[in-house]
């Protein structure tokens, strides 16, 4: 049994692109090199400017020397600034120390307004509340400084020293002449009245 020749199928050829397909991605390949080309360009413009940047600066203007005085004025400005930002750098630490809170001083008042004065004897002030204190001496709120006796005593009360009168000072007057001993108690004694010593005329 003999066969006959066998044929062999032709193979299927490949598509070929179209023409206009082709163009489409050679025209955004180019595109594309031409955007890259600009961003190069453009960093390269960038730089070259940063670069030259300082050539295109003014001259600047030759500075005068300082005098010894104005360093030395210059100088303690900046140690004075420099020493109240590290007070200000200490007080914000967390670290510093606590400031010491100095207690409010108390009022004095303008007037004595203590115990009231009976008399002074024997180095002594008598109280109305019934105290004695001699001179120096400290009693309650109330401390004797000093006499001035019979006319007033100086004393320390809620933290002020005043000179509290006991008596009243009236100066005296001796060109006045004293009054009669009938007038004494008599203010505006009567004016008196004389009468003529001669006779009236006769009518």
């Amino acid at each position: 049994m003999t066969s006959g020749p066998t044929s062999t199928p032709n193979p299927t050829p490949a598509p070929i692109p179209s023409t206009g397909a082709r163009t489409t991605t050679r025209t955004l390949l180019g595109l594309l090199a031409v955007v890259v080309i600009l961003f190069t360009l453009i960093s390269l413009i960038s730089m070259s400017w940063s670069a030259t940047a300082p050539m295109r600066q003014p001259r600047a203007t030759p500075v005068e020397p300082l005098s010894d005085k104005d360093i030395a004025a210059k100088r303690s400005a900046f140690t004075e600034q420099l020493a109240s930002a590290g007070r200000t750098l200490e007080l914000r630490s967390p670290f510093a120390p606590p400031r010491p809170v100095e207690p409010p001083k108390p009022k004095v008042p303008a007037k004595y307004a203590g115990p009231a004065l009976v008399g002074v004897a024997g180095g002594q002030v008598f109280f109305a509340d019934g105290a004695r204190i001699a001179v120096g001496q400290t009693k309650g709120a109330v401390e004797v400084v000093s006499l001035d006796a019979p006319w007033s005593v100086r004393l320390r009360w809620s933290g002020g020293e005043y000179d509290v009168p006991l008596l009243e000072r009236r100066p005296v007057n001796f060109n006045q002449t004293p009054a009669p001993r009938d007038t004494l108690f008599k203010l505006n004694p009567a004016p008196t009245t004389h009468e003529p010593t001669t006779p009236p005329p006769a009518q």
